[in-house]
């Protein structure tokens, strides 16, 4: 999943903010003062490296262990990427324009503070870039087999914050909560889970996430009718038994031949076909019943002797 959003090529536009999200992630070396980006994939690693070349920020990159590879970017233009932060030294606000006429609409926008002077309005296109770099860095989908659950597990709280905005104006409704040292953005709804991977650019995972999620629905709703048909024989049969009992006793007491003719022909068939349901004895019946008239006279047989 992670591969197939590497692989989309952000717009020019967007390149500076998949560097904000990447510099979210960085970590810091005892022998290195600078930023350092560790990947855990080649692929990801590529990725990370077009970016640093569009934007021209010069780097260093090395692989680490041999099980568990790691490939380690070293920024070393580091009075570049200061002023790059700098620059990327963004926050999130509101602003709400309302169109002229009757229907009213309100429209928010996500807005980062380039300096102290200027403000840039993020582009859709830009937002999305940003959301997808951070679930690269800070994501996690949970097994669709299992639940659904779509996170960003984010180190401090503004950043937690941000996302929660940005997934607010796409139309969803992110939960914030505390974990350990980790502030947790996550989407439990089914449609939301899937909307957001086609926002972040994982379009085949989400294929693959509703396939998976119509192979569970339709085997839940046929385990469901299964349980309920069950349910049915089973509170069909114990009825049955009861009454062919309660049927029995009156026959043996004489108390049977008591009974009007017609009461008298629906115990008589209760009693010759006990595994036969209610459908099949109104077909046995001359004329044919209703289940409601059959099961009123049984029931009849039974309560006016008991």
């Amino acid at each position: 999943m992670r591969a197939q959003i590497a692989r989309h090529r952000p717009p020019s536009c967007c390149r500076r903010y998949i560097l904000a999200a990447l510099l979210e992630g960085a970590r810091t070396l005892r022998s290195y003062p600078g930023p350092v980006l560790v990947f855990s994939s080649l692929e990801l690693a590529q990725w990370a490296i077009k970016v640093l070349r569009s934007l021209e920020i010069e780097f260093l990159w090395t692989r680490s262990g041999r099980v568990a590879s790691r490939y380690i970017l070293k920024l070393i233009d580091l009075p570049k990427l200061s002023k790059v932060r700098r620059t990327l030294h963004y926050c999130l606000s509101h602003q709400a324009t309302r169109t002229s006429g009757d229907q009213a609409e309100e429209r928010e926008e996500l807005h980062f503070s380039l300096g102290p002077h200027k403000n840039l309005t993020l582009k859709l296109c830009c937002r999305r870039h940003w959301l997808g770099a951070l679930f690269l860095r800070f994501g996690a989908l949970s097994d669709p087999q299992k639940g659904y659950l779509l996170e960003w597990a984010l180190p401090r709280l503004y950043l937690a914050e941000k996302v929660k905005i940005a997934l607010e104006l796409e139309g969803f409704n992110p939960q914030m909560a505390q974990r350990r040292r980790r502030w947790v953005v996550s989407l439990k709804r089914a449609e939301e889970v899937a909307q957001a991977l086609s926002v972040i650019g994982a379009q085949l995972a989400r294929l693959q996430f509703e396939e998976v999620r119509a192979l569970k629905e339709t085997r839940n709703e046929v385990r469901r009718r299964v349980n309920a048909e069950s349910a049915n024989i089973a509170r069909s049969s114990l009825a049955a038994a009861r009454q062919i009992a309660k049927l029995r006793e009156l026959q043996e007491s004489g108390a049977l031949d008591q009974l009007s003719p017609q009461l008298q022909n629906v115990a008589r068939l209760r009693l010759e076909n006990p595994e036969a349901t209610l459908s099949e004895l109104c077909q046995l019946c001359d004329p044919p019943l209703s289940r409601t008239t059959l099961n009123r006279r049984l029931q009849q047989c039974v309560i006016r002797n008991s």
